[in-house]
């Protein structure tokens, strides 16, 4: 059975398990869908640092009672996200972010030729952020 489908009788398996994520300019993403719903928020922290927030909401069912908000837990620069139990499966991060530090040099060696390559499917939407991040600069 599909997690969540007893919650969710009316939606399909796509649905529950795989959520659309939604890119606010310029440093925003929700993912909407059924629970638990993320955003992601990253702020900059110096000159080559960044701040990266995750929140996690999770749908209250009718009638049941509101819990308390949970504590923030910051993770130091050495701690990996599997450190933050209360983040489930989304300590995978440590694979995405493992790549950031290469993605990172490779982009300054590019200078003011600065070209990023999405794949054609999977990132089809950070390629129409980016298209439309530059509609707006050259209007």
């Amino acid at each position: 059975m599909t997690p969540g489908a007893h919650l969710y009788p009316q939606a399909s398996d796509t649905d529950v398990l795989a959520p659309m994520l939604y890119e606010v300019l310029p440093n925003k993403s929700f993912s909407g869908g059924y629970s638990p719903n993320i955003v992601f928020r990253w702020r900059p922290d110096g000159v080559d640092n960044a701040i990266m927030d995750i929140y996690t909401l999770k749908r209250i069912l009718k009638r049941a009672a509101r819990p308390r908000s949970a504590p923030v837990h910051w993770l130091s620069d050495s701690e990996p996200f599997s450190a933050a139990e209360e983040l489930g499966a989304l300590g995978v991060f440590e694979h995405d972010m493992a790549k950031l530090p290469y993605v990172q040099e490779n982009l300054r060696m590019m200078g003011r030729e600065l070209s990023v390559q999405f794949a054609e499917y999977t990132a089809i939407r950070l390629r129409q952020l980016h298209r439309t991040l530059q509609n707006l600069i050259d209007a």
